[in-house]
């Protein structure tokens, strides 16, 4: 939100200097306060093993599947069934296409 505010504000002071505004009107706004708290982190294996345990049987299938792969959840939202083979053998594999990867590899 702050780096989105940032490039905004930079965009409108350029524009009143510019002189095709006559104010910023995002200039009284306050960046947002970050605390620890707001601070993402992975789970650690216990937490991990206690979400699984309470949760309804499909959405901890999901979070198995997520937790085990590393697949983001944006990236197995776009996966279909042929991105996954090998479910008959020993060795199931899930393919992950360029285009639905965060780094746009596959």
């Amino acid at each position: 939100i702050n780096d989105g505010l940032g490039v905004l504000l930079t965009w409108l002071n350029w524009l009143v200097r510019a002189g095709t505004l006559p104010a910023n009107p995002l200039a009284g706004v306050v960046r947002a306060r970050i605390t620890k708290r707001d601070h993402r982190r992975a789970l650690t294996p216990d937490e991990f093993r206690r979400l699984v345990a309470v949760a309804p049987l499909k959405r901890a299938t999901v979070y198995l599947f997520l937790g085990y792969t590393g697949i983001r959840r944006n990236e197995a939202n776009k996966l279909r069934w042929e991105n996954i083979v090998g479910l008959e053998g020993d060795t199931p594999t899930v393919f992950l296409p360029a285009h639905i990867t965060k780094n746009g590899k596959e």
